[in-house]
């Protein structure tokens, strides 16, 4: 019953039990009520036992509400118009750290959920096992946006009043089940998994009068099998997986003839678009695996098959034609792939080394509407290796190395219609990223298990060089545009962590981290090349005391520093976190806790703290009954972005999500 205390679902969890003789009925529920406005849950386990057969039930409901508050919040922005020689990037930010955003902004969130699933074990025979499993989802979120925003941009201020009103609901079928049979000298399972899914979303938003309509559909279903097969054999042990998975979704993106009257289409139906994927995925490995003197070594035959297709119209509702809109877009990405790997793990006394080789045969082929194609195809090899050495019970040491090769179709998810593309004929870009990784990563570790001391260090250098570069632009209306370069980049990282930990006592612990990161990036603004250098630390130290175990008290306080810099210029970011729980109990049957949390995060002239309590009562009425009294600060946590060149206007903003919940819930075995 404590394994599915906390499970959501009953799908996944097998306990595999049985009785001798008899059956045993039993399970857990909890009720739930929450405000800010009258809101709650209820969820029960029932769990049926008996000698040959179990069976789990999970029943699942809830609708919580999330209340979310800003208020007065200062954005720096930055506009990254055309070119300017004179000045870095840095330089830039400098600049324009003039320009303000003012923002009110309340945001109301309101949950719906559940679930409802059935498990079926069954033992029959003493070496063979099967499961079926049914189980439906059910989620429904509710969330009304509205904020007043002024942007001030050089001497013009502009005002933005928004509403948002957004209903997203999706259901989900599972139906799982497997075959399992054990014996002495081979080992058998057959799975079989099948999904489907429905997903609505309805958006209404009222932007400074004007109203916009959006509702997406999506439907999808997903097929998995699998077998595995192990055998003892006079060579070592025989080892195969296979498995099939086919996925189809298809959706469709309605947008209310409002937003389309700029293209003067005339239509009073609104436009569409279908954004259509098909994917198979067909994978076989067999392996085989021996021990040899001091070690053991293995060889590994893989196969994998991968076919796309991805695939996008656009219109307007009720005709057929395109001669309005010529948007129509399909793109096919294959993929083979043989892979033989081979691996040898050898001790010779306090010294272990891991050796392990791959080469593979790639073949990938991408075509676009257009008949337009890249392709990648080769050989390639990736070695790597790792080696300890033990040099005490206290001291070990190791070094690991590593090559790796990647390649990324980056047209995976389908690019959703843009306003001022409506008359481009193709959006699908034929195009593959290939990526080689260098690593390298040595570690030092310590520890006194007697005295309760442990220390570990560890460091990192990284390269990446990728064959494939993105590039931003901003044509004279602002609008972002992407492209892509193909030159070889090289982009760099080093990281440095350590940690050590101290027992004092039986009552108090220490905890300290340390951590360094660098990161020497090339990107593309405005067809000029920026090196940027990325650098942070984090601290973080964390003491447990818990004297006579009636009581305890936890801090943990975190400091995180970021700067990103070109040339002699420096920009610098702060967090500072601190929590404390204090807890205690009165007494068998009471318990109470408090947490605090402290938050601050400095950047430029932004300044931003906040001051946040948690407040938790647990009434064990017997022991098989529980209450839980909970006052929650939600979205208990910072929110920060660094720098990022993805948009024409870039918001560095950091600001502690405010909004609280009282919750009372009543738990109980049966």
């Amino acid at each position: 019953k404590q394994i599915n205390r906390n499970t959501g679902k009953s799908k996944g969890v097998s306990i595999n039990l049985e009785t001798k003789d008899k059956s045993i009925l039993t399970g857990i529920a909890t009720t739930q009520l929450a405000n800010p406005v009258l809101s709650g849950g209820f969820d029960a386990t029932p769990i049926v036992i008996n000698p040959k057969s179990q069976l789990i039930g999970s029943l699942k409901g809830t609708n919580f509400g999330n209340d979310y508050i800003f208020n007065d919040r200062s954005i720096n922005v930055l506009t990254l118009g055309k070119p300017e020689p004179e000045l870095d990037f840095i330089e830039r930010f400098q600049f324009y750290n003039k320009q303000r955003s003012n923002l009110k902004q309340q945001y109301w969130r309101d949950t719906y959920t559940g679930n409802t699933s059935l498990d079926y074990l069954t033992n029959k025979k003493k070496n063979e096992l099967f499961k079926l499993s049914y189980s439906t989802d059910f989620d429904q979120v509710q969330i009304d946006n509205s904020f007043e925003e002024v942007i001030q941009l050089g001497d013009e201020n502009i005002t933005n009043n928004q509403f948002n009103d957004i209903t997203s609901i999706t259901r989900n079928h599972y139906l799982k089940g497997y075959y399992e049979r054990n014996k002495l000298e081979s080992y058998l399972k057959i799975d079989l998994y099948a999904q489907s899914f429905h997903k609505d979303q309805y958006a209404n938003t009222l932007l400074n009068g004007v109203n916009f309509k959006r509702r997406l559909e999506n439907l999808g279903t997903t097929i998995f099998s699998s077998i595995q097969f192990d055998k003892k054999t006079s060579l070592g042990l025989f080892s195969m997986d296979a498995k099939a998975q086919i996925k189809d979704t298809d959706g469709e993106l309605f947008i209310d003839r409002t937003v389309f009257d700029i293209l003067q289409t005339g239509s009073s139906n609104g436009t569409f678009q279908n954004i259509d994927t098909q994917e198979n995925i067909y994978e076989l490995k067999a392996g085989l695996y021996n021990d040899i003197k001091n070690g053991s070594l293995e060889f590994q035959l893989q196969g994998s098959y991968r076919k796309q297709k991805l695939s996008s119209d656009f219109g307007l509702v009720n005709d057929n034609s395109y001669d309005v809109f010529p948007f129509d877009n399909l793109q096919k990405y294959k993929r083979n792939k043989l892979n033989l790997k081979a691996r040898l793990n050898q001790t010779w006394g306090k010294l272990r080394l891991s050796v392990t080789s791959d080469i593979y045969y790639n073949d990938i082929l991408n075509k676009d509407i257009s008949q337009s194609k890249e392709s990648i195809n080769g050989v390639y090899i990736e070695p790597s290796a790792y080696l300890n050495y033990s040099a005490s019970s206290k001291w070990s040491f190791g070094i690991s190395t590593s090559l790796e090769n990647t390649f990324s179709n980056i047209n995976q998810t389908p690019t959703s219609f843009l306003i001022t593309d409506y008359n481009s004929s193709s959006r699908f870009e034929n195009r593959i990223q290939e990526t080689r990784n260098y690593n390298i990563s040595f570690n030092t570790r310590y520890k006194d298990i007697l005295n309760g001391f442990f220390f570990n260090i560890d460091t990192n250098y990284n390269v990446n060089e990728n064959k494939l570069v993105s590039s931003l632009s901003f044509d004279e209306q602002g609008f972002r545009v992407n492209s892509f370069r193909d030159l070889v980049n090289s982009n760099s990282s080093v990281s440095i962590s350590t940690n050590f930990s101290k027992a004092i006592g039986k009552s108090l612990n220490l905890k300290l981290d340390f951590s360094y990161n660098q990161f020497l990036n090339d990107i593309f603004i405005n067809d000029e090349l920026i090196e940027l250098d990325s650098r942070g630390y984090n601290s973080s130290l964390r003491i447990s005391y818990d004297p006579l175990g009636w009581y305890y008290i936890i801090a943990k306080m975190d400091f995180y520093n970021s700067q990103s810099q070109t040339s002699n210029s420096t920009l610098n970011s702060y967090s500072f976190d601190t929590n404390i729980v204090f807890g205690q109990e009165w007494n068998e049957n009471h318990f109470t806790e408090v947490t605090w949390n402290g938050q601050r995060n400095i950047f430029l002239e932004n300044d931003n703290y906040n001051n946040l309590f948690d407040f938790r009562y647990v009434w064990k009425l017997k022991s098989d009954r529980e209450l839980n009294f909970k006052i929650l600060n939600l979205g208990n946590q910072k929110r920060f972005t660094s720098i990022n060149n993805s948009s024409n206007i870039t918001s560095i903003n950091s600001f502690p999500l405010l909004g609280r919940q009282i919750i009372l819930s009543y738990q109980f075995f049966f």
